[in-house]
């Protein structure tokens, strides 16, 4: 993120670093064109899934900004894993990830659904 980028919550504007969604999130883009073992037509499945998980993110109301936070950290770990090909800690922060999108179902239902189709297919399934 840099330094003039805003992101708004509702109503309210948290800027800089006190929250860093959308700069995790590119950060992970960035790291799924490096991923062993994954086709170009994946990887730019998950390039764009993680373009709409960051857009969903930044419409959570400011009460859910730790749960945004949550699941932008959850994706960034998944897709880490699973450029270190470290299949135990995917199936664990894929879950995670998931997990995490439940807690924004109620006001941002589409990152529920991004975050499984992200999970499934870094984990294959």
């Amino acid at each position: 993120m840099s330094q003039g980028d805003n992101i708004n919550f509702s109503n309210s504007t948290f800027t800089n670093s006190i929250v860093n969604i959308k700069s995790r999130l590119d950060n992970v883009t960035q790291t799924i064109s490096s991923l062993p073992d994954t086709g170009d037509e994946e990887k730019a499945r998950l390039e764009e899934l993680m373009k709409q998980l960051s857009e969903a993110l930044q419409q959570v109301p400011e009460d859910k900004a730790q749960d945004a936070d949550t699941v932008s950290q959850m994706a960034e770990q998944a897709v880490k894993a699973a450029k270190d090909g470290n299949a135990p800690m995917l199936k664990v922060t894929a879950g995670g990830l998931v997990e995490a999108a439940k807690a924004l179902a109620g006001v941002v239902p589409a990152a529920l659904t991004i975050a499984t189709q992200i999970a499934k297919t870094l984990s294959g399934t």
